[in-house]
């Protein structure tokens, strides 16, 4: 085949083939050339018709150039300034100088202090006002009393939200009835104690309307007497009851035991101190599968009934040392949907501020509520508060008077800022992972130590991303209330539900669900962390490890899903995610809400970014423009001095034919070989400052931000570098014009 195509090429045009193979050579060549003892002998052969043209890939001729190209030029420029070395090496340096220094200038007075504020946003973040109680001291809550029954009607008359109310008594019961406190059921032979239950039971008893589906024996009552009610049994307990009373150990036959001879529990309490010895009865009317022995009725405040009508006890809002048998009295509210939703229909009123909320948990109800978890009764424990803290009300007024759409409402336990000290953040470590086994491991890891010594603990499960104010805004886990990046999902809608930035759902693979944790309490010496898991409902596009939340997410969160007291919660700071004139709108706040402090994070550090900035911006003006004029001189006087040293060289291309344009190129090549590497030198210098800067910027702020390479330094000098190059070139036209090569020798 490739005989056949050499055979065919060489019909247009002459082929020659070297080869070993004489027998190839002689069927398909014309011509027979052997080399052999030094001699060239030729040998003729008959050619082989081959009938199939063949087309054949013709070159393209070249075009005439006129005149010698301007390559040529430059090369012969380069050996003149080659030859002066010394010369070329002092007008570089000069004009590189001078190109690096304006570079430098441009890149200081546009870009730099954007470089410095990158770094402070990375680490305080950007766009934002912090809205704080002026003169506060840190303490949002002065003296805490419970509320009357009054105020709890106040709060009915406020919102819908509330079902009912009941009353609760926070006493010590071992204290009041140290010398017998048992109840106990009659079984015919004599009685049997009910373990787990005492007087406090009563105190802890829960509404039946609450548990509907709840498995009753012999069945649900649908309506009760006010001293009968159900009474909820472990399994231990239950057995040993049947067991007592000689009937098959289960909840059935217990119930149909019910039904048929009734059981009565009998209070036993007695005070020998105070002369004091009572004994009350309620009616079983059935019972019903608990995890702890436990009282169910339809009468919501059955605890005023018992201790206050039938056991006589007298009651008040704050118990009188004088009179130890007084007991404190305390109301509490259950909410129709959620804590969440009473307390957002609570936040729009002025009335509503001066309550505190305090849900429900173990140090009070301690048969239901186990330590270290959040309590599931839905109970709300009302106090009234002197109060330093935020108004809801005046955020919600500042959020629609200056359009604010975006702001977070924290507290000093929950989530903060502190505009002087330039900090941002979680209050507390805060930690949030897909993993519910790296949660956990991190739990165990933080449980032990306090808040000041959380930093020592630097080693992490991968998963984890950790949250404080103390670790600078770009590396750590911080909360938004800005949907307007929302490119995946809805906003949430439940206290279980958040957002996630796409660094997040990078990270940890597009999880449905995390899990939270925070500290829900201290005593300053161990630390109770608590976990939650939320759902994933959406994605705003961030490149930052960052929670979408609703506004009051870190107050709710805190209380109703970790177990924080509300005494903890109350709201000490605002922030208003916006960008745009924030020095214009915190004048205007100052002055219409007088008594709080309105702060830019970042503006102290513009402002001195800025002083500082144009300080140098103008020296570096002053010394890159000087040099500037001074390298424009040295260059021209330079190829000048050159064009004298080879003026014979102009006056023999003239002479040859060659036009002043060519003789002017042969100058402007000069010009170029001394400028152009200036001006790459002066780019690569700045473009090495810029990122030198950036790194070690970022290395003394302890922040990792992207770097973005500016190019508006390498423009200026561009067009500097063309307008000076402009400017020589019109001067060496002119020289060359107004030469008299005729009259030259």
């Amino acid at each position: 085949m490739i005989f056949e195509y050499l055979r065919a090429v060489s019909k247009n045009t002459l082929v020659i083939m070297v080869t070993h193979d004489e027998e190839e050579a002689r069927k398909w060549g014309d011509v027979l050339l052997r080399m052999k003892g030094g001699e060239l002998k030729e040998e003729r052969l008959h050619p082989i018709v081959d009938p199939k043209p063949i087309h054949t890939i013709k070159s393209r001729k070249r075009k005439k150039r006129n005149g010698i190209p301007f390559q040529f030029w430059l090369k012969h420029a380069f050996h003149l300034c080659k030859e002066k070395k010394r010369r070329t090496f002092l007008a570089l340096s000069i004009l590189s100088f001078s190109f690096a220094s304006l570079g430098t200038a441009v890149y200081l007075g546009e870009d730099i202090g954007k470089e410095i504020d990158r770094s402070f946003a990375a680490l305080i973040g950007s766009g934002s006002i912090v809205m704080n109680r002026k003169g506060a001291d840190g303490n949002a809550i002065g003296k805490v009393v419970p509320s009357p029954l009054s105020s709890v009607y106040t709060l009915r008359n406020l919102t819908t939200e509330i079902a009912d109310y009941g009353v609760f008594y926070p006493i010590d019961y071992d204290g009041f009835f140290p010398d017998r406190d048992s109840v106990t059921v009659d079984i015919g032979s004599g009685k049997y104690a009910i373990p787990g239950l005492s007087i406090r039971s009563v105190n802890e008893s829960l509404w039946l309307d609450d548990y509907p589906d709840l498995d009753c024996y012999p069945s649900h009552p649908p309506i009760m007497e006010e001293d009968q009610i159900v009474l909820g049994l472990p399994y231990a307990a239950m057995f040993q009851l049947c067991f007592r009373l000689h009937i098959l150990r289960d909840y059935e036959h217990l119930g149909d035991y019910v039904a048929e001879n009734g059981l009565q529990l009998v209070f036993s309490v007695a005070n020998e101190n105070w002369t004091y010895d009572d004994e009350q009865t309620l009616s079983v009317v059935a019972v019903a599968r608990s995890e702890v022995s436990t009282i169910y009725t339809y009468e919501h405040r059955l605890a005023e009934t018992v201790y206050e009508e039938w056991m006589r006890f007298p009651a008040m809002a704050e118990p009188d040392g004088a009179y130890p048998w007084i007991m404190q009295k305390l109301y509490y509210v259950k909410p129709k949907t959620s804590g969440t939703a009473l307390m957002e229909t609570l936040r729009q009123t002025k009335v509503g501020e001066r309550y505190l909320l305090e849900a429900d948990s173990n140090r009070y109800d301690r048969s239901h509520c186990s330590v270290g978890k959040t309590c599931g009764t839905g109970r709300y424990y009302v106090y009234e508060a002197e109060k330093s803290s935020l108004s809801f009300s005046d955020v919600s007024a500042i959020c629609e008077s200056y359009g604010f759409p975006n702001h977070l409402i924290g507290s000093s336990f929950t989530y903060v800022s502190y505009p002087s000290a330039m900090m941002t953040g979680f209050a507390n470590p805060f930690f949030a992972s897909p993993s519910h086994e790296d949660i956990e491991q991190t739990i165990d890891a933080v449980t032990s130590l306090s808040s000041g010594d959380i930093h020592l603990l630097t080693s992490f499960p991968d998963s984890v991303v950790r949250g404080h104010y103390t670790i600078p805004y770009a590396n750590a886990l911080t909360c938004s209330n800005d949907f307007g990046q929302l490119i995946e999902g809805r906003i949430p809608r439940l206290l279980t539900e958040v957002v996630i930035s796409s660094f997040l759902k990078k990270k940890w693979n597009n999880p449905k669900t995390i899990f939270l944790s925070g500290l829900a309490e201290t005593d300053g010496i161990s630390n109770d962390y608590r976990m939650a898991e939320v759902s994933v409902v959406g994605v705003c596009d961030s490149e930052q490890a960052r929670l979408y939340v609703p506004s009051c997410w870190p107050l709710d969160f805190f209380r109703d899903e970790l177990g924080a007291s509300s005494l903890l919660l109350e709201p000490t700071c605002a922030i208003f995610e916006r960008e745009g004139n924030r020095g214009e709108w915190i004048r205007n706040l100052s002055l219409a809400y007088p008594g709080y402090d309105f702060a830019d994070p970042s503006s102290r550090v513009s402002n001195s970014t800025e002083q500082v900035v144009d300080y140098l911006k103008t020296s570096l003006s002053l010394v890159s423009v000087s040099c500037l004029v001074l390298a424009f001189l040295l260059l021209s006087a330079i190829i000048l001095l050159t064009v004298m040293e080879n003026r014979r060289e102009g006056f023999i291309l003239y002479n040859l034919g060659f036009s002043r344009t060519q003789i002017a190129k042969s100058l402007h090549a000069i010009a170029v070989i001394l400028s152009l590497p200036s001006f790459f030198l002066g780019g690569g210098f700045v473009a090495g400052l810029e990122y030198i800067l950036h790194r070690e910027i970022g290395k003394n702020f302890g922040t990792e931000t992207r770097f973005v390479f500016s190019y508006e330094p390498l423009i200026v000098l561009a067009i500097t570098f063309a307008i000076a190059f402009s400017i020589i070139a019109v001067i060496l036209d002119r020289f060359v014009a107004k030469r008299d090569f005729a009259k030259e020798k």
